[in-house]
């Protein structure tokens, strides 16, 4: 695989994981947050990802 695939892989996943275990940890501390910060956070993850990732997918399309 190339590096930039593995980039933009890493640029969906680790901010989508690291997003759900903070829901998960406030849930059971009892209390929930405004968490848009970073949901906006994971979005501009998710858009630099798509972007490395774009030529790769052109490739299998």
């Amino acid at each position: 695989m190339e590096t930039r695939l593995l980039l933009g892989l890493l640029f969906f996943i680790v901010p989508t994981v690291l997003l759900a275990v903070g829901f998960w940890v406030q849930r059971r501390r009892g209390r929930m947050a405004n968490n848009w910060g970073a949901v906006v956070m994971v979005i501009l993850c998710w858009v630099v990802g798509m972007m490395l990732v774009m030529r790769k997918l052109d490739q299998f399309l």
